[in-house]
């Protein structure tokens, strides 16, 4: 594993072996992220923390969907999986190696956990690639259903001005105002920004915020 570090240098740590999915995220609340492991053979977490340690958990199923998060809002990443083929979450506890498990997707959806509520917990959420919308179970705010409105770039000139969001400035927003423009080079050709299933879609454009006027 090879990483620059911020603070000048580059690390270059060998962990892990081949088939094994990177799992990076701060499991023990040091303010630093972990190097860690998920070895789908024997659902084994390998994480490799900072300041507490290496420490191994055996946590899931090859099939499995590795959902690393602060679930429990106690500063440390809990190990987490979501499982296809029931749509349920299962998250081991950072606290005491508990876990608790809830259903929440179906089969088909893509995982998406993130603190979108700003509460200081990660929170369950799934987009789902047949319908374009995102399922989110905010533990504040509660259940959000949001799709996105595809537009052509030329019907929207007059927001060529507005400012770019990243995805994490997209949470923070309130969703219904937002777009994801795609556009045309000319050619007949759409290009756009995000997970759009089409051999014709690269990512290109620019997702905006529009007034709600």
């Amino acid at each position: 594993m090879v990483h620059p570090r911020s603070s000048g240098g580059t690390t270059i740590q060998g962990f892990g072996i081949t088939g094994d999915r990177p799992v990076p995220a701060d499991y023990d609340g040091d303010g630093k992220t972990d190097i860690a492991i998920y070895r789908p053979s024997n659902g084994q977490w390998w994480l490799n923390r900072s300041t507490a340690g290496l420490i191994v958990h055996t946590f899931g199923t090859p099939t499995d969907r590795n959902v690393p998060g602060d679930y429990t809002g106690d500063g440390k990443a809990d190990v987490a999986i979501w499982r296809p083929s029931s749509g349920e979450w299962f998250v081991l506890r950072s606290e005491d190696a508990s876990f608790y498990s809830f259903p929440f997707g179906t089969n088909g959806d893509l995982p998406v956990p993130g603190d979108y509520d700003g509460d200081g917990r990660t929170d369950a959420g799934v987009f789902r690639p047949s319908n374009a919308t995102w399922y989110l179970n905010r533990s504040t705010n509660g259940l959000l259903i949001q799709g996105l409105l595809f537009l052509i770039w030329p019907a929207l000139a007059e927001v060529h001005a507005q400012a770019v969001l990243t995805p994490q400035e997209i949470a923070r927003t309130a969703l219904p105002s937002v777009v994801l423009i795609i556009c045309d080079d000319g050619e007949g050709k759409e290009y756009c920004h995000g997970a759009v299933s089409s051999s014709n879609l690269e990512s290109s454009s620019r997702i905006f915020t529009l007034s709600r006027e």
